[in-house]
């Protein structure tokens, strides 16, 4: 056995201590990262506590409302009078529309964070968008005597936009939405939609208390909210400014601009697309049956059809008259689809309304069966179609809820598609309509045929 020297012995033990040493900083680095991981866990923990209390206050107070409100109408054997019954019904719509805005910004939030939100980008008339934003928020704005102010670019409310509708629409409401609840009651809020080379650039400007400069960041985080705790005064659960964040983030950017107790402004923009996406999977089961086959305002028709797969899908509330052959879809319950075709043209087009008649509130979409047939038929006599040689074919306006015979929402709507275009002088070459189940159709511009699909409830 070698015998070590003083030396060799004091190295060895301070090589041994070192080790020991090293040892110890990575257990305290490690214990650090741990204590950290730790700390965002309960923050982690308390976000979401807060997020569910948020969120079961603000979906239970609109359903109770609606439940509530509901019993008193259907209690009892005779109804109230005129005025009574507008105010619980007005009361029934606001805390609907609230619940469903919730439920839908929720609904995002899953799709994003599921990285299932790909864009689908379709020619999109903006000028149609900001109003109908608009107006879907009018009556919020006008519970706080707030003016909202809408200037489009003349070049940009002339031709269509490329970009998607849906994730553009879903951005401006939550904007607009978030400025109306921040804004002081009597206030303005100003939204600006221009062109800039290949850039859709939309701002969104309001009075409100402003933003700390350090918190630009912070507002943009889920769940995150600069006005919390118990002395929270605004509703809203920290979802809605993530949303727009992600949602630009797929189309092109978003800043802020702020500064306390003064005006403050929200801008993205989203560049033309230069690119093409894979086609997404889209598979058109054999239809079922397959039919043979005044003017108002300046209005634009609105271009929103998104691209699937070769096809385009067509969203409730919009219409769809491109040139050229195109294969359009869309879904409907109590909702209307009119579709018209011009045989010498070989041209035609579509809507999607909601309901028959606009009430002159708001602003005028192609939601209401009154501004979306003469729209349409105005967008394809400026195509060159001749209103002579047009014809057209009616589907939906199905019974799916149960509410829908007594409300008599889908009869009202096939009764104004057949009243708006006799008094066009159109005659309607076919129709698939009422019953009690929805329809998915797809409609060939290029030849005029349509090709319908019976679907239930639950499909």
């Amino acid at each position: 056995m070698r015998d070590f020297s003083d030396r060799e012995l004091l190295a060895v033990i301070e090589e041994r201590l070192e080790a020991k040493d090293r040892a110890y900083a990575g257990l305290v680095e490690l214990t650090g990262k741990l204590e950290e991981l730790n700390r965002k866990l309960i923050e982690s923990e308390e976000v979401k506590s807060s997020f569910l209390s948020n969120l079961r206050y603000e979906i239970n107070n609109p359903l109770t409302s609606v439940l509530t409100m509901s019993e008193v109408l259907i209690s009892g054997g005779e109804l109230p009078d005129n005025d009574t019954l507008k105010s619980i019904i007005g009361m029934i719509h606001k805390e609907s529309f609230s619940l469903n805005f919730q439920l839908r910004n929720i609904f995002a939030a899953a799709e994003l964070e599921a990285g299932e939100a790909v864009p689908g980008f379709s020619s999109v008339d903006m000028d149609s968008i900001l109003k109908d934003v608009v107006s879907s928020l009018g009556h919020r704005a006008a519970e706080k005597k707030i003016t909202v102010g809408l200037e489009v670019q003349a070049e940009l409310a002339e031709k269509a936009f490329r970009t998607d509708a849906e994730k553009v629409h879903r951005v401006v409401t939550n904007l607009l939405a978030n400025a109306i609840e921040f804004s002081p009651e009597g206030g303005d809020i100003s939204i600006a939609a221009a062109a800039e080379d290949r850039w859709l650039r939309v701002s969104v400007r309001d009075r409100g208390p402003g933003i700390d400069p350090r918190d630009f960041n912070t507002i943009f985080e889920r769940f995150k909210q600069l006005d919390s705790g118990a002395s929270k005064q605004h509703l809203g659960h920290g979802l809605g400014l993530s949303i727009v964040k992600a949602t630009v983030d797929l189309l092109g950017d978003i800043s802020v601009r702020a500064a306390r107790a003064r005006a403050r402004s929200s801008r993205c923009r989203s560049p033309r697309p230069t690119w093409t996406f894979p086609p997404a999977s889209f598979r058109w089961t054999a239809p079922s049956s397959s039919p043979n086959q005044r003017p108002e305002g300046s209005d634009r028709v609105l271009l929103n059809a998104v691209k699937a797969g070769g096809q385009h899908y067509l969203y409730p509330g919009m219409l769809f008259a491109e040139a050229g052959p195109h294969s359009v879809v869309t879904v409907l319950g109590s909702c209307v689809s009119v579709c018209l075709w011009d045989p010498e043209k070989r041209a035609g087009g579509i809507n999607h309304y909601l309901l028959p008649y606009w009430n002159g509130e708001g602003l005028r979409t192609p939601k209401y069966g009154n501004i979306a047939v003469p729209m349409l038929i105005e967008r394809l006599l400026q195509a060159g179609c001749g209103r002579s040689r047009l014809v057209a074919k009616v589907f939906g306006g199905g019974a799916v809820l149960e509410s829908s015979g007594i409300l008599n929402v889908g009869e009202r709507n096939i009764a104004f598609a057949r009243g708006a275009l006799a008094e066009a002088g159109i005659q309607i070459a076919c129709e698939d309509v009422g019953g009690t189940q929805g329809r998915k159709i797809m409609f060939h511009t290029g030849t005029g045929e349509v090709f319908v699909r019976k679907i239930g409830r639950h499909e």
